[in-house]
């Protein structure tokens, strides 16, 4: 059997009721490709009826849909359950509370037609709905190629991340001691972008494919959270990648926003002295992964 051109990797655990609006948008976009695309669904040990809903809607689809069910707890060992699964030439990967735009494979398949490289390419994030804090968005207009020393970390966005499945093996898997429901909670796409630096793999940005981020935070105290989370994932991820200058030049940037923001030369919108609050749980973060590691 020939290989799909792409493979859609989604992981989900305990959405039922807002699976269904991601699944309808990928229904739309797969029936306008035209293209061999298989989906892949990862069940994340849910306890509510999301299993069925994935069966329902497989049993509706005219595309190959294999749905993996892994126990394991954390979106980076059901990404990593996904990618043993995966058999296309171009893995896509997004998340169970995003929509896929109609015409988005149209314009992944001409960004890989235009640059043949083994890269990581991901693509613009609306915010699905306005009364949603805006994070976890990527809205710059422009194209753009991540510099090789560069902080890696919101230059694209894992809800709407792509690359061959041979910059995949390169690579290898997801840390799963990083991520949402493991023990470091965020910065899981960024140790991942790090680890793609290091081997030389580009890193770029194209605007033209896109999702809408149906997240669901709001109000200060889901902002503070989602910073805190991914303050202590970055400061694990420092402390991972500590021997590399680049790293510490990272971590140097952290400690001087936090003195401009002291010194009141910052202003920053959501959260008063963000960088001061981030820094705090960078030190966080770090001294986790040095304990967890002895």
């Amino acid at each position: 059997m020939t290989d799909p051109e792409f493979s859609v990797i989604i992981c989900t655990l305990n959405r039922a009721s807002q699976l269904p609006l991601a699944l309808d948008a990928l229904s739309i976009a797969v029936d306008r490709a035209q293209q061999a695309i298989e989906v892949i669904l990862v069940n994340n040990g849910s306890t509510d009826n999301t299993q069925q809903v994935m069966e329902d809607w497989a049993a509706k689809q005219s595309v190959p849909v294999r749905i993996v069910v892994e126990e394991r707890r954390g979106l980076s060992c059901a990404r990593n359950a996904g990618l043993a699964a995966a058999r296309g030439r171009i893995i896509v990967m997004t998340d169970d509370d995003c929509t896929l735009e109609p015409d988005y494979f149209d314009h992944v398949r001409a960004a890989y037609a235009r640059d043949s490289r083994e890269v990581i390419r991901g693509g613009m994030v609306t915010l699905g709905d306005d009364r949603d804090i805006p994070f976890t968005t990527k809205l710059d207009p422009n194209p753009a190629e991540l510099g090789p020393v560069a902080m890696p970390s919101g230059f694209i966005i894992g809800a709407n991340f792509t690359m061959q499945r041979a910059v995949a093996e390169r690579i290898g898997k997801f840390d799963e001691r990083f991520g949402a429901g493991a023990p470091f909670i965020g910065s899981d796409d960024t140790d991942y972008l790090v680890r793609a630096q290091n081997l030389g793999v580009p890193i770029l940005y194209d605007p033209t494919f896109r999702v809408a981020h149906y997240h669901g935070r709001r109000g200060m105290d889901q902002a503070r959270k989602m910073y805190r989370g991914y303050g202590f994932g970055n400061g694990a991820l420092f402390a991972k990648h500590l021997k590399q200058k680049r790293v510490r030049a990272w971590m140097a940037e952290s400690v001087r926003a936090a003195i401009r923001d002291i010194l009141g030369k910052t202003e920053h919108d959501l959260i008063d002295k963000r960088d001061v609050f981030k820094l705090k749980h960078h030190v966080r973060g770090f001294v986790a992964y040095i304990r967890h590691r002895g």
